[in-house]
């Protein structure tokens, strides 16, 4: 981790520097990237006797995408 090796002088403050402003960079790149692919995420309300929820991504030009019946079927593929 950064952080961790700055202090314990493995990274310069000057390289520390560079290398946070290039992570940062780097995210804010991927959240762009990001929303030119989903349209929309819905996350359904908690489930009382258990910490799961429902996710559902709506993506950009295909919809909604089943990721269980997508596996699934690659599986059943593999397996033929």
């Amino acid at each position: 981790m950064l952080p961790e090796d700055n202090v314990t002088g493995k990274l310069t403050d000057e390289r520390f520097v560079k290398l946070s402003r290039d992570y940062e960079r780097e995210q804010d790149e991927q959240k762009s990237v990001l929303r030119e692919f989903i349209d929309r995420i819905y996350v359904s309300a908690a489930v009382k006797h258990s910490r799961t929820r429902e996710i559902e991504i709506v993506y950009n030009f295909i919809g909604a995408f089943d990721f269980k019946a997508a596996t699934e079927q690659a599986n059943s593929e593999k397996s033929a």
